[in-house]
């Protein structure tokens, strides 16, 4: 598995969709990380753009639409144009995300939460 740097500015560390998918697929039944990363996986097949590769560039257009930071709120604030149905399916997605983190985790921060799934993956993962 390949984890890709990001810019130096940047200090998070990144993976590809497919990669994300193939780690949430070995984890553990039951696992709250593997509950709560397919929520952020189903939002990423919601969304709109096609033949997304990198996650980071999903979190990068979803704060575009929603808002900085991205919040329940934010989400929550953009309503139905007749044009708009995947994001906001998407959205209720990454809600019911940062509901199930702050329950089981006290995590609602939506960065805090992308990054703990990342590095949950990492490290369970590491040179498989």
């Amino acid at each position: 598995m390949k984890w890709n740097e990001e810019s130096k500015d940047d200090k998070k560390n990144s993976m590809t969709i497919d990669v994300l998918l193939d780690l949430v697929d070995r984890d553990i039944p039951g696992s709250r990380y593997k509950e709560i990363a397919s929520l952020f996986l189903d939002s990423m097949e919601n969304w709109p753009t096609c033949d997304q590769v990198e996650i980071s560039s999903f979190i990068k257009e979803l704060k575009g639409y929603f808002g900085t930071p991205l919040s329940i709120e934010s989400i929550s604030a953009k309503k139905f144009n007749g044009r708009n149905a995947w994001q906001l399916e998407a959205g209720s997605l990454l809600i019911e995300m940062i509901k199930l983190s702050d329950k089981y985790h006290n995590e609602s921060d939506f960065d805090k939460i992308t990054n703990g799934i990342f590095e949950h993956y990492k490290i369970t993962f590491t040179d498989t």
